[in-house]
């Protein structure tokens, strides 16, 4: 996401232009528009529900992808692979014969073709899912192979990629188009691969491989075979977690002893990206846009996990914090886990709890969705310029626009506002 500031062309001192732009927008219509949070349900039964990264969303951020589970309380516990499209209920996937559990894990960019796995009463065994049809995928004629997982599926819904369970030895990545495996072999000094995405273009595939007792992250091409991502001084491991839609923008975790990082690969350079709070000890990426230009992560210290969303201009910022600045009421959610992004950067999934109407609590799924990512650029046009501030003071009006993120709306967020604004910054 690149702003550009342009020149209002005001003509009079800042502060008597600001005052004649308020006086103007109180009286302009108010916003109905603000930022959402929803929850996505569970199947009858079930008292859970959560998505794993990095893909579990469609493109335009109207599909869900996961999974539904009943943890055992007096009777039988169970996972289902679940779907929730355009706002209705939650839909149940069903399970491969043999099987006692799915887990849904990745939907191609339409999310009408959804990827996973299937466990229990049998091997892993990977599955599509695709019009009400549940098909396994096999798994690779690979000496040793005994099981298969999916973890990721391109754009189109061409190219699947995953990885199998080696009788010995551990995982090894794999990808299947047009009915036919290709092995995503280890490096000549490695002992295994293990897969964590595919781009949306189903050209390149990422993830970790062991080498030298080492894990590190890994990107791996047909054409170009597999390699190690750059592993920046004084950092002992490294996986990458998702890929951009041409794979030009990889993203995941380094890491040495305890500490974590989240950090970005752009070809053979890298970016480590400053802590959402000093007292995190781990953070890591867990999905990017397609452009590459956003994206969403975790941060951990001792006690409390949280999500956040970065960008170029922005940094990172609490995932929470930026949709309660942006009208939508998180009191009912701890959110602890991300998953996917939608609808140009502006459409989250992930996991959280969330507090009941008689206040229970329950883990579910989350669809969240911002106006944008940039508070200067309030219209989330690309620029920061007069109309932006038309729009933030009719949100304002609308008790909307908690810039400095205190709690309230008042006098003091329209000043950062314009600070901000004037200096053409986020």
């Amino acid at each position: 996401m690149q702003l550009v500031f342009r020149d209002v062309g005001l003509g009079q001192p800042l502060s008597v232009a600001l005052a004649s732009l308020f006086v103007a927008a109180l009286s302009a219509p108010l916003l109905a528009q603000s930022a959402s949070i929803k929850g996505v349900g569970l199947l009858s039964g079930d008292t859970l529900s959560f998505s794993a990264g990095p893909s579990g969303l469609s493109t335009d951020g109207q599909v869900w992808v996961g999974t539904s589970a009943r943890v055992p309380s007096g009777g039988m516990g169970r996972s289902r692979a679940a779907r929730k499209a355009n706002n209705n209920s939650i839909f149940d996937l069903g399970v491969l014969a043999g099987s006692q559990d799915s887990i849904a894990t990745a939907c191609d960019q339409s999310g009408g073709v959804v990827v996973g796995r299937c466990i229990g009463g049998t091997v892993t065994r990977a599955f599509r899912w695709q019009l009400g049809l549940l098909t396994d995928l096999g798994r690779p004629a690979y000496p040793g192979m005994i099981a298969a997982s999916a973890v990721g599926i391109s754009a189109n819904a061409a190219v699947v990629a995953g990885s199998g369970t080696l009788l010995a030895g551990g995982p090894i990545g794999w990808s299947l188009a047009g009915g036919n495996f290709t092995i995503v072999p280890p490096l000549a000094n490695g002992t295994k691969t293990e897969v964590a995405a595919i781009s949306g273009d189903g050209v390149v595939i990422v993830g970790a491989a062991d080498v030298a007792g080492s894990r590190l992250g890994m990107r791996w091409t047909k054409t170009g075979g597999t390699g190690l991502l750059p592993l920046p001084p004084g950092q002992l491991f490294s996986a990458a977690t998702a890929v951009n839609a041409d794979g030009s923008v990889i993203v995941g975790v380094v890491g040495a002893g305890t500490s974590e990082s989240a950090i970005i690969w752009r070809g053979s350079t890298f970016t480590i990206l400053k802590r959402l709070a000093p007292t995190d000890t781990t953070a890591r990426c867990v999905a990017v846009s397609p452009d590459g230009d956003v994206i969403i992560g975790e941060s951990a210290d001792a006690t409390r996990r949280r999500v956040w969303v970065w960008t170029a201009d922005s940094g990172l910022i609490a995932l929470d914090e930026r949709l309660s600045q942006q009208g939508a009421d998180v009191s009912v959610w701890n959110i602890t886990s991300a998953s996917a992004i939608g609808r140009g950067g502006l459409t989250f999934s992930g996991t959280g709890e969330l507090t009941l109407p008689g206040g229970g609590r329950r883990v579910e799924g989350f669809i969240a969705s911002l106006i944008t990512l940039c508070a200067s650029d309030w219209n989330g046009d690309g620029g920061i310029d007069g109309s932006d501030v038309d729009q933030y003071l009719a949100a304002w009006t609308a008790g909307i626009g908690d810039i400095n993120l205190d709690g309230g709306v008042d006098g003091s967020d329209v000043q950062l506002f314009f600070e901000r604004w004037s200096a053409g910054i986020c």
